[in-house]
């Protein structure tokens, strides 16, 4: 059996500092949310999957993770990556940083947004697409 290794965790300080709140992220994929309930009730573990989390705390997470973990520790918080959107066929324009797809002969773009991407080219999706979940629903609708 393998032995998960620690990536990264991230720490967020709870009541002025004395509560543990924090999330380890493992080589495998696995996070760990490590917290304190009270000062009675300490070092609780929960296996938590990113797809579960909610976008403003896995913006926060991202917001202090260091560069070199980046992509490896948004790949585990469900969002999409630039490696998801070239596999599912979306083509990078370099120069913008925007990247493209023709469905059914209309061209369609993706432009950064935050941690996701708004798509433009049909007036009627007005979405911000932050997961592969929601990359791929917005593809089957076109």
């Amino acid at each position: 059996m393998t032995e998960k290794i620690l990536i990264w965790r991230c720490e967020f300080p709870m009541k002025r500092g004395i509560l543990d709140n924090d999330y380890a992220f493992y080589n495998d994929g696995t996070i760990i949310h490590e917290y304190d309930r009270t000062q009675n009730d300490l070092n609780r573990e929960d296996e938590v999957k990113g797809d579960d989390m909610e976008i403003e705390l896995k913006t926060k997470i991202l917001g202090k993770c260091p560069d070199e973990h980046l992509d490896f520790i948004k790949k585990t918080l469900g969002f999409v990556t630039k490696q998801d959107l070239i596999d599912l066929g979306w083509t990078e324009n370099t120069k913008d940083g925007n990247f493209e797809k023709n469905f059914s002969g209309m061209d369609f773009k993706l432009i950064p947004n935050g941690y996701g991407f708004i798509p433009q080219g049909n007036n009627r999706h007005f979405v911000q697409i932050d997961s592969i979940k929601d990359l791929k629903d917005f593809m089957n609708t076109l």
